[in-house]
């Protein structure tokens, strides 16, 4: 069971995944979280997840050619996070998502 859960920050009309050219999963995450893209990403995109009081909380890089961006994100405690990137394109400024920490 996943759900996916796209939101965009910022001025726009467009909503849901394919609109917007990608697709994360799973959202609530516990350990891995996939964001897959319609493109290939360069190797040098970058992924920052962010608290909902603004500090970044982590870091990936992006470190092959791909269409999708695996984040562990195992030892985030439970909470909704930001994370903005590069690779993000157009109206999407960031994508929400809930961390499950589990024991």
């Amino acid at each position: 069971p996943s759900a996916i859960i796209v939101q965009t920050l910022g001025v726009s009309e467009e909503s849901g995944s394919s609109l917007l050219g990608l697709t994360v999963y799973p959202n609530p995450v516990t350990d891995q979280l996939i964001i897959e893209f319609n493109e290939s990403l360069n190797s040098n995109e970058t992924f920052q997840i962010y608290n909902l009081s603004g500090t970044l909380v982590k870091e990936f890089k992006q470190t092959e050619i791909s269409t999708k961006a695996i984040l562990n994100v195992s030892d985030l405690m439970s909470g909704t996070y930001l994370i903005q990137s590069s690779a993000f394109t157009g109206s999407l400024r960031m994508i929400k998502i809930i961390s499950l920490w589990h024991a």
